[in-house]
């Protein structure tokens, strides 16, 4: 069984954070990678399970911490 705690983030494609990001009943809120650049990239944290939907239609892709 998954993880419960098991948490990524997401870099949002355009617009995204202009709408909904969710999945089932669950919402989840898009915040800047840096607050104080305007131009900064969208992200998004959602549960492992729900990133495999956003990144297979949603255009979604894991952010590269490496």
């Amino acid at each position: 069984m998954a993880d419960p705690n098991d948490w990524v983030i997401l870099v949002c494609p355009a617009g995204a954070q202009d709408g909904k990001i969710s999945h089932g009943d669950r919402c989840f809120e898009p915040y800047r990678e840096d607050i104080e650049d305007p131009h900064s990239r969208w992200l998004v944290r959602v549960p492992r399970y729900v990133s495999f939907h956003l990144c297979l239609k949603g255009g979604f892709w894991p952010l590269d911490q490496a």
